[in-house]
């Protein structure tokens, strides 16, 4: 019977030996592909009897279809968007209905019937337009962040994997640097500048982390699921390709853009209104000089407006172009440090191999190196997002 305890003890020992993590193999870190580390990271695996826990698991292109259909806020505009289309079909309506001779003759200086016979219906038409419009631009702009927060998951799950896998393999060497303390082979205070890096990466982990749950909280409430419940976002790897946008006419795009912005549109169209409108109190008012004169103050203002309005138009389509140029200057940057970073690392790891450098230090550089692999490739999404977002600020049509 003892001799079946200590067999039993024997075999606990062997698979609990045998299922720990290995070593951090940093030596082939400039060789593993991108591709291959996300998809690695990303996959969850469910936590068999933790309670009420679920498990979603979207590609991006899912998040995006999903985003339609499930966000709150989307709905509540298309809602907004369906009132004012039924507005508008009761403005048409009595604008058809009192379309006739009699109702003309009876009314003919009725300033109210005018308006609701020729402008009314106009101004909903116009509010429906607006609303459409509205919606349109927050779809882009809700999934150009989802989008962002989709891919800072996994650079985050990347950051976090790498820096765990260093501490395993910097755990191994404080055990190892204790064995030789332990048998004179070392000083006491040889292990101290291990523990402290291992404080150091320890603590390195809460950034990566903290970018993680935000991100994560921000899909959840994108796509409208229940921050309440325990849900696990299992998301499938995906990135963007860095392509340069560099048009030679940009003063013609930004002039164009300006021309054909839509709130320069509805502004253009309301002042349509107001001068018809000024049109009504002309011809069919009476005792009506008030409001005719209240009509050309709003009308001088609302030209001067649209100039205004024009003027900040340029502005800001400039400021959003420099803005565009500052991404793509970090993407170099982040490239040259990539680099450079992975010229130590080869530096290092060619000193290792030759017996003049130790582990701890290949390991520190290795990780360094995937860093910035991690810093270079959310420099190019950033600035592929900011691209988008340019084309759908000034309207370009793809």
């Amino acid at each position: 019977m003892e001799k079946r305890k200590i067999i039993a003890l024997a075999l606990t020992a062997f698979l609990c030996t045998s299922s720990s993590t290995g070593v951090f193999a940093m030596e082939n870190a400039e060789n593993n592909s991108r591709e291959i580390e996300n998809k690695e990271e990303t996959k969850i695996i469910t936590i068999i009897g933790k309670e009420n826990e679920e498990e979603l698991k979207l590609n991006i292109n899912e998040v995006m279809e999903k985003v339609e259909k499930d966000n709150m806020e989307l709905k509540l505009m298309e809602g907004k968007e369906k009132l004012l289309n039924r507005l508008y079909d009761r403005d048409l309506t009595l604008s058809q209905s009192i379309d006739n001779d009699r109702d003309i003759s009876i009314n003919y200086n009725n300033v109210s019937f005018r308006k609701q016979q020729l402008l009314n219906f106009r101004q909903s038409a116009l509010n429906v337009k607006s609303a459409r419009k509205e919606r349109e631009d927050k779809v882009k702009e809700i999934k150009r962040e989802l989008e962002r927060n989709y891919l800072n998951v996994l650079n985050s799950r990347r950051d976090i994997k790498n820096t765990e896998e260093t501490l395993k393999s910097l755990d191994m060497q404080i055990e190892k640097m204790q064995r030789y303390i332990d048998t004179g082979k070392a000083s006491p205070t040889s292990i101290e500048p291990l523990k402290v890096q291992k404080t150091q990466l320890k603590s390195s982990l809460n950034f990566p982390k903290l970018q993680e749950q935000e991100s994560l909280l921000k899909i959840k409430q994108y796509l409208g699921l229940d921050q309440s419940k325990n849900i696990k976002l299992n998301l499938e790897y995906a990135n963007k390709e860095f392509k340069l946008y560099n048009p030679e006419n940009i003063d013609k795009i930004i002039n164009d853009s300006v021309e054909k912005n839509f709130g320069l549109y509805k502004m253009k169209e309301q002042l349509e209104f107001l001068k018809e409108e000024r049109r009504i109190y002309e011809k069919y008012g009476r005792n009506t000089e008030v409001e005719s004169t209240n009509t050309d103050i709003r009308i001088k203002d609302m030209e001067n407006s649209i100039e205004d309005y024009k003027l900040n138009l340029r502005v800001n389509f400039w400021s959003a172009y420099y803005n565009l140029k500052s991404k793509e200057e970090a993407v170099d940057v982040a490239k040259a440090n990539l680099q450079h970073s992975k010229m130590k690392y080869e530096e290092i790891k060619y000193r290792f191999e030759q017996g003049l450098e130790d582990k701890v230090e290949l390991d520190s550089k290795a990780l360094d190196f995937q860093k910035k692999k991690i810093e270079e490739e959310k420099a190019v999404n950033e600035y592929m997002i900011t691209v988008q977002s340019f084309k759908d600020t000034l309207e370009i049509e793809e």
